[in-house]
């Protein structure tokens, strides 16, 4: 890292104070559903910079059908992975709409949330590689993958799992310089703390071109600044759990940069795969 990025990380405390600006969330997962259980765990606090936190969704007993996993746009990276199944280590990149695929009838689901862009900057990959993609782990990080395989199993308890992903994740952190770049993280600083409710390639003066602004969000993020701003202004809405009266009463849509209640409602329905009428009833 030179000098002037080093300055710059400095100054904006990248990635120090992420977790407090913004935390991932999966508002559908949060809400109880008869067979299944979904529990979040925190990672080692060196991690805290960079994973959000460690996930887990299974069944306590047999379903009757199949269970359909429906996540909404959030903008994490996360490796996902079945104990003792290794032709079910996955990773996801950056999505712009809901995902959902079937888990079957019993599971247990585990996976690694890392924030926006941390991914990249401890890996060292480009993330516009796996822009609303899954792939399977072990075609891209073969190293993580073989230690999923060879570590994690199902006769393991709970607390040695987390301890071993712990392990694994310092090593890759302190096994290799962080990808950092001071402009990028200046920008994506600026997106947290105005919730997404602008367009940083007109808002911001970074001193770079809109081009070169568009070339770090696809290499950290693997999409543009306005569609990563789209989710995390998605993502504020979830968080402050608006009543759907408020909603209709308040137009906060226009507060938050959307162009009319029409854009608001395709936009969040892209994002969730419900209306928002729809989706604060659930």
């Amino acid at each position: 890292m030179d000098k002037e990025t080093h300055n710059i990380v400095s100054k904006f405390r990248v990635p120090l104070v992420i977790p407090q600006l913004y935390r991932p969330t999966q508002p559908l997962l949060e809400k109880p559903q008869e067979g299944i259980a979904y529990n979040v765990y925190p990672c080692d606090p060196r991690l805290r910079s960079f994973v959000s936190h460690y996930w887990e969704v299974k069944t306590t007993q047999e379903l009757p059908l199949p269970y359909f996993f429906r996540a909404v746009a959030d903008g994490s990276t996360n490796i996902a992975f079945i104990p003792g199944d290794s032709s079910f280590n996955i990773l996801s990149g950056f999505y712009d709409k809901n995902v959902e695929f079937s888990l079957g009838t019993s599971f247990r689901f585990m996976g690694i949330c890392f924030y926006p862009s941390m991914f990249s900057a401890m890996f060292r990959c480009d993330m516009s590689e796996l822009t609303g993609q899954t792939v399977k782990l072990e075609e891209v990080f073969p190293r993580t993958a073989d230690f999923l395989n060879k570590s994690i199993s199902p006769e393991q308890d709970l607390g040695t799992m987390l301890k071993y992903l712990d392990f694994h994740l310092l090593d890759v952190l302190f096994s290799g310089f962080l990808d950092f770049n001071g402009v990028f993280f200046s920008a994506v600083d600026n997106i947290y703390k105005n919730k997404g409710a602008f367009h940083p390639e007109k808002d911001l003066d970074l001193g770079v071109s809109s081009r070169h602004l568009r070339r770090l969000f696809n290499q950290y993020i693997g999409d543009s600044p306005k569609a990563f701003s789209n989710v995390i202004r998605f993502q504020n809405i979830l968080k402050s759990r608006p009543s759907v009266q408020f909603l209709k009463e308040s137009k906060i849509f226009y507060d938050l940069g959307y162009y009319d209640q029409s854009h608001f409602i395709k936009e969040f329905k892209r994002f969730s795969g419900f209306t928002p009428g729809d989706f604060f009833d659930l």
